[in-house]
């Protein structure tokens, strides 16, 4: 009997970039973040985990027509819907 010899299939395409990795280059820039609750936040990325919480400093926080200065936050990942750099 022969074995049977599987061949791992990646299913994304090379030019995809992973999240963590792109956080990783993201390090010490500028970024926009949407939260879940509609809330829009800017600042600057000082660190990440595997979980994507995130270490944010010199926050600005808009929600509708408000803003606000938040200094330096840690924002739970499983809050962001997406994020963009600046």
């Amino acid at each position: 009997m022969k074995g049977i010899i599987l061949k791992r299939i990646s299913c994304l395409p090379s030019s995809m970039a992973l999240p963590l990795d792109t956080l990783e280059k993201a390090m010490n820039q500028k970024l926009q973040l949407l939260l879940k609750d509609g809330r829009h936040i800017d600042g600057k990325l000082l660190g990440f985990d595997e979980y994507m919480n995130l270490v944010i400093d010199d926050v600005e926080e808009t929600k509708g027509e408000t803003k606000r200065r938040l200094g330096k936050i840690i924002l739970r990942g499983s809050n962001v819907v997406s994020i963009s750099v600046v």
